[in-house]
């Protein structure tokens, strides 16, 4: 009996480790919810990149009619700069991109087939719960279907 009860005992252990690393993971429907926004921001942050060697759209770096104590010329400063700020870009564009892998990496760990189907299509690629309905479960369901398995899965609606 004791020998069971330690086997019961190293179960319960070894599922809070489990839980313990599934939460140091966790992904709420906010998290879900701007997806789509991290992509949105990471071409964005693109753009400015490109933008920065647009001689005509650039920031002015020069010193034009002050004067310098710098040996640097306004040719070097502007360069300097632009790769600064283009370092500065990549480093919020890698933050960006990590927040997606974590969430895409979440999503994996999602047992239910159909949960992961409606998060997919609803916040990932940007269907409505209607669309995401009828692409999981066919045309005659309620149009709500999807956000009822998606809500019931983090608990906000206790229904069954």
């Amino acid at each position: 009996m004791q020998h069971a009860l330690n086997l019961v005992d190293l179960g319960e252990k070894n599922r809070m480790k489990n839980e313990k690393k599934d939460n140091e993971n966790v992904v709420t429907l906010k998290d879900l919810e701007q997806y789509r926004a991290l992509y949105t921001e990471m071409t964005a942050i693109d753009l400015q990149i490109k933008s920065l060697y647009n001689t005509y759209h650039s920031p002015s770096f020069s010193n034009e009619g002050g004067f310098s104590y710098n040996d640097k010329s306004n040719v070097e400063m502007a360069v300097s700069r632009i790769m600064e700020l283009e370092e500065e870009f990549n480093i919020k564009k890698n933050n960006l991109i990590n927040k997606a892998t974590n969430i895409e990496k979440w999503l994996e760990t999602v047992s239910d087939q159909y949960v992961r189907a409606c998060i997919r299509y609803h916040y990932m690629l940007g269907y409505t719960w209607r669309e995401t309905t009828i692409k999981v479960y066919g045309g005659n369901n309620n149009d709500q279907n999807s956000k009822r398995v998606v809500r019931r899965y983090f608990g906000l609606d206790k229904r069954l």
